[in-house]
């Protein structure tokens, strides 16, 4: 079934109809163009047009045509029943008379009645006389006597010369003393008024002259003398480091500057070709050598963000409250962490089972950090140990910046799906707000480990054991991951700090205000002493004392009352321009920041988070669902990766951005039940709720799936074309300034990977060592023994290494195998092997094969094959000739020289018998096993480049950590055969050759001539030439024994099989031809046959038989 897509009110560009304000025939027209943008299939634009129409619109068509259903009616028949309510034919004589009786209106613009004339002029069908009545009825309007009497005087008047005068008058009417449109004569400002700016009696503020006037005395910035309180500790300065030139200078941010500057040293030294000019302005400076300077004139064009707020406490106020958190630290018991009086409660469903999981796996590296943890929490008696339980939920120890460990559990399996979830409700935003109403400063304290300060009954503490490396241990405290938690700590905070007025608690969020300093630390001594006597602790680093304002929910709270926060558009705000950025772009960023777009926080509606992640960014958007279906935004986000998150894999990227969403978001998610939306399947099983977390899961995977257990929410797909919102986002990051390389698990790989045993000598040693590994090595090398081959007897003479991809290649038919014939093609330099699947070996069969590598990887400059038919056929000689590749071929019954593909044809077999023995694969095609053999060989180092021949072929590595166990391979001399032994002859030199014809091994000779390194022609005793390898070649004097038959089987004991007979190829006309043998006196050859002895069977013994 095809998806829906997802309708999000504004994503359409388009506000509701509003019959009051809006013409229909536009509106319309402006509907239909947005569903076309947006590809919206003709079966959904029903369902478009009734939700963007309205209330109002809504119930006219709902009426217009009952009984029947809007929603079982046409796109065409409703558009035809609005078009005759909104916008019914209109009576020519009456539209002509609305215009006619319309007159500019008091304070109505020049260009604002140029307008509404125009929009009554269209269904006047004025046509040809449009301009005419357009000129005429402006003039008749005007509302300035002056202004029309100039114009009735104006000769050749036009519509166009009427406006531009109208306009020019209107501007000198501008009365220069309030501001309004009218002459100084009918102004009715009061004359003894004061202007706030000069002081001077007669003017307003916004027509002060005073500050528009340059003085050339005034310096940019005014020097005030002011107090301060001197605390060396917040007294180091802001900077800021920009491109100038191309050139990086760091500024030192100074917002009391009105300019910027930086001295004539500094601009000697970044930029010495650059010219300076001089300028009118004067300045005044208190310090000779300093750095660059960022004044406000930049900080305001290159939108800098300065977040200190300026807050302010007299010496009195400040005394006063260190002796509140003095008298409250004096309050708290030194020995215990727990909660005073205070227990939580967890009730479990009716016939609930018990329910008992294994302890995980911990990495040897942190099985030391969790045993010290585990011994800290006994200690401050947080944990308990036991013996026995019913219950057991396994834990997982995430690292932290400081490497130590967090104890975290699993509860989402075990604990959460069996409690009773208590609902006690979060304060909705509307109740906040107003407890924080009326206030001057406000006060934001943090609790410290918040849940692990709330004990649990002990009746209770069965549902809380964890299962750990060294047994099962109990909490005594509310632990982070109980579905209840934030009910109960919700609860129990709000009666501690119950009657308190101008307080509000959001669970380990408490604010404080009051409407002066008086009763503000009133009621925070009050709020402190109730926390000191249950002894609940603060955090005090993170909370903020008497500030001017805070921020919460997306909203900035100060004496003022309450404003959108900056920071709920800042993704948007400030997101890069595209590199064809045009006016549509700025046109989108501005409607995705209005009110058409985002909404206000509703603690009755669903929520939705939406995340995504790009190659190099994080989005994510906060929504509303509403009643009809519709989506509207929240909040906005986005952030840029650091180098290190860069090179994460996609799904810890995706991972990454809902944690990004869940912490940007906390306030509106925690305690919430909410919809998070993905476009990554993989996650949505990783991080259900409803499924336990794999065993085996990456570390940082385990990490982000115990930070969203705190939450309460429903993971769900969302397929890429219809989560286009939060891909926006992370595709137009905000850029993210960080020093930060490695995250906490990359510093534990790296601590890892430092310490493990990565030498072979090691490995093998300790191995030997250990008995229960011994038994294991042994039947490893039994089964190796039965399929290996045997060791070389000759050193082997290699051929020079190939300097490229592909310029060398070597080709070998296989088969017939398994009911199959290979075509086996592997390249020199990279090891790269080819195979080709076919039913016969003919010459045509294998220049369509050859044809199909070469359109992959090109041409090569040499082929290297045996003298089978269809290598030495004419047909695949012009095929070679014509493509430019040089051939070459084997000796006779030397297959050795075609290792390439021979040694590989091997592999072939033995890895596919191994395959088919696997049970994975007993009902695998043919083509799928190749095709799995292929990958692994490919992507595995190959033991004599030490290198994978996809790396060596396409420059693309793929690295494992497996890679560290490796030894690492000594590179390849150019000179491969320097140093070997290497036996020669002579021309002349009386030799014995290996015969393969008759019943004599071994025939005599002379060497005739030497074609190549270790091949030669000899003459035969009987005038016939054979061309022979140096190991089928012997001097004489030699004892020719029957032992003497090993030594050419030798040539094929590295490849682990019989070497097969092979036909005489066909004498070929042309000097391409290869010529195995060349006899003298040349004579017919006589009909191969097998080698084979041929006996006689035992049961004709008696008989005599004529060969």
């Amino acid at each position: 079934m095809a998806e829906e897509k997802i309708v999000i009110q504004g994503s359409l560009g388009l506000e509701m109809f509003d019959p009051a304000t809006a013409n229909w025939k536009r509106w319309l027209k402006r509907f239909e163009a947005g569903l076309t943008v947006h590809k919206v299939p003709e079966a959904q634009k029903v369902t478009y047009l009734l939700h963007f129409i309205g209330p109002a619109a809504f119930d006219i068509i709902c009426d217009k045509l009952a009984p029947a259903e809007p929603h079982d009616s046409t796109y065409a028949a409703l558009t035809t029943a609005l078009a005759e309510f909104y916008a019914p034919a209109s009576l020519e004589i009456a539209e002509i008379f609305r215009f006619q009786t319309r007159k500019q209106q008091d304070g109505e613009s020049i260009k604002k009645y140029v307008a509404a004339l125009h929009k009554l002029s269209v269904n006047c069908n004025f046509g040809q006389y449009l301009k005419t009545a357009l000129r005429n009825q402006f003039v008749y309007g005007l509302t300035s006597k002056r202004a029309q009497s100039r114009l009735l005087e104006t000769r050749d008047l036009d519509f166009e010369k009427a406006i531009q005068i109208a306009i020019s008058m209107e501007l000198s009417e501008t009365n220069a003393l309030c501001g309004g449109r009218h002459l100084a004569n009918k102004c009715k400002l009061p004359r003894d008024v004061v202007c706030k700016k000069c002081g001077t009696p007669g003017h307003l503020q916004k027509v002060c002259m005073s500050g528009k006037r340059t003085n050339p005395d005034t310096s940019a910035n005014q020097i005030e003398e002011i107090m301060l309180m001197e605390r060396s500790e917040y007294q180091d300065k802001f900077y800021e480091t920009m491109s100038v030139n191309k050139i990086p200078v760091k500024f030192e941010v100074d917002s009391g500057a009105a300019v910027t500057i930086v001295s004539t040293k500094t601009v000697s030294e970044l930029w010495p070709k650059i010219k300076l000019q001089s300028t009118d302005l004067r300045l005044i400076t208190f310090y000779v050598d300093r750095g660059p300077l960022l004044g406000r004139e930049w900080i305001r064009q290159l939108k800098i963000q300065l977040r200190e707020n300026i807050n302010c406490l007299n010496a009195s106020t400040e005394k006063q409250l260190e002796a509140i958190l003095s008298r409250y630290r004096n309050l708290l018991d030194p020995t215990s962490t727990k909660i005073r009086g205070i227990q939580a409660k967890l009730t479990c469903k009716e016939n609930a089972k018990p329910v008992f999981l294994k302890t995980r796996t911990v990495p040897f590296k942190l099985l030391p950090l969790v045993e010290t943890e585990l011994n800290n929490l006994v200690e401050t008696g947080i944990f308990e140990k036991v013996n026995a339980s019913r219950w057991a939920t396994p834990i997982v120890p995430v690292l932290k910046k400081n490497n130590s460990i967090r104890i975290c559990e699993d509860f989402s399996v075990t604990t959460n799906p069996n409690l009773v979830i208590d609902e006690h409700p979060l304060p909705t935003t509307d109740e906040l707000f107003t407890s924080t109403a009326g206030g001057e400063k406000f006060t934001k304290i943090d609790l410290q480990h918040a849940y692990l300060q709330l004990e649990v009954r002990p009746e209770d503490r069965e549902l809380l054991t964890l299962n750990t490396h060294k047994g099962l241990y109990q909490s005594t405290r509310l632990l982070y991951g109980i579905a209840s938690a934030p009910a109960i700590w919700q609860r129990k905070m709000e009666e501690v700090l119950e009657g308190i007025e101008g307080v509000s608690t959001f669970l380990d969020d408490i604010r404080i205000t009051g409407p002066n300093d008086r009763v503000h630390l009133h009621r925070l001594n009050e709020v402190l002493t109730r926390l000191g006597r249950a002894n609940i602790r603060i955090n005090k680093s993170k909370s903020e004392f008497l500030k001017d304002e805070i921020e919460y929910c997306g909203y900035v709270i100060n004496k003022n009352g309450i404003r959108k926060s900056p920071s709920k558009i800042y993704a948007i705000e400030q997101m890069p321009k595209p590199k064809n950025v045009s006016e549509a772009f700025n046109r989108a960023r501005d409607n995705f920041k209005s009110d058409n777009v985002l909404a206000h926080f509703d603690p009755k509606l669903p929520l939705i988070l939406a995340t995504d992640a790009s190659a190099y960014g994080v989005g994510a958007i906060l929504s509303h669902r509403y009643p009809d279906g519709t989506e509207r935004v929240l909040q906005y986000a986005s952030q840029s990766l650091s180098a290190t998150q860069q090179k994460y894999p996609q799904i810890d990227k995706k991972a990454y951005a809902i944690i990004f969403g869940m912490k940007k978001f906390h306030q509106f998610l925690y305690g919430n039940k909410f919809t998070l939306y993905t476009d990554h399947q993989p996650l949505v099983q990783i991080l259900s709720q409803a499924k336990p977390l794999p065993r085996y899961t990456a570390m940082r995977m385990q990490h982000y799936a115990i930070f969203l257990q705190a939450f309460r929410f429903d993971i769900k797909y969302r397929n890429t074309k219809l989560h286009c919102n939060a891909d926006c986002l992370s595709r137009l990051p905000i850029k993210n300034v960080t020093d930060a390389k490695y995250d906490v698990v990359d510093v534990y790989e790296i601590e890892t990977l430092q310490s493990l045993p990565i030498t072979i000598p090691r490995i093998a040693s300790e191995t030997q060592k250990d008995t229960e590994l011994k038994p294991i090595v042994q039947a490893i090398i039994e089964a190796c023994n039965r399929v290996r081959n045997n060791p070389a007897k000759v050193e082997t003479h290699e051929w020079e290494p190939a300097t490229a991809p592909f310029e060398r290649v070597h080709i070998d038919y296989a088969g017939p195998f398994m009911g199959a014939y290979f075509l086996v093609l592997v390249d020199a330099f990279s090891k790269w092997p080819s195979v080709q699947i076919v039913k016969n070996i003919t010459t045509q069969t294998t220049i369509e094969k050859c044809k199909e590598i070469f359109t992959d990887f090109g041409l090569p400059r040499i082929l290297v094959m045996d003298n089978g038919q269809n290598f030495c056929s004419t047909e695949f000689l012009k095929f070679l000739q014509s493509n430019g590749i040089t051939p070459k071929f084997t000796a006779p019954y030397h297959p050795a020289t075609n290792g390439q593909a021979e040694k590989f044809v091997q592999t072939l077999k033995i890895s596919m018998k191994k395959m088919y023995n696997d049970t994975r694969y007993h009902k695998a095609s043919l083509e799928e096993v190749v095709q799995q053999l292929l990958t692994q060989y490919r992507n595995t180092p190959h033991s004599t480049t030490g290198i994978a021949p996809s790396e060596r072929v396409f420059k693309v590595k793929m690295r494992t950590r497996l890679d560290l166990l490796k030894p690492e391979e000594t590179k390849t001399n150019t000179n491969i055969n320097s140093g070997k032994k290497i036996r020669q002859f002579v021309e002349g030199e009386r030799v014995q050759c290996r015969s393969y014809r008759g019943n004599e091994k071994w025939s005599f000779g002379k060497i005739l001539q030497r074609t190549g390194k270790l091949h030669y022609k000899i003459a035969l005793s009987d005038g016939r030439v054979w061309e022979r390898h140096i190991d089928q070649i012997r001097p004489t004097g030699e004892a020719t024994n029957d032992a003497d038959s090993e030594l050419d089987d030798g040539a094929y004991e590295e490849y682990g099989e019989e070497p097969e007979t092979q036909p005489e190829p066909e004498p070929q006309d042309g000097a391409n031809a290869p010529v195995e043998e060349n006899e003298a006196p040349i004579a017919p050859d006589p009909v191969r046959r097998s080698r084979r002895e041929i006996r006689m069977p035992q049961r004709y013994a008696e008989f005599h038989v004529g060969m």
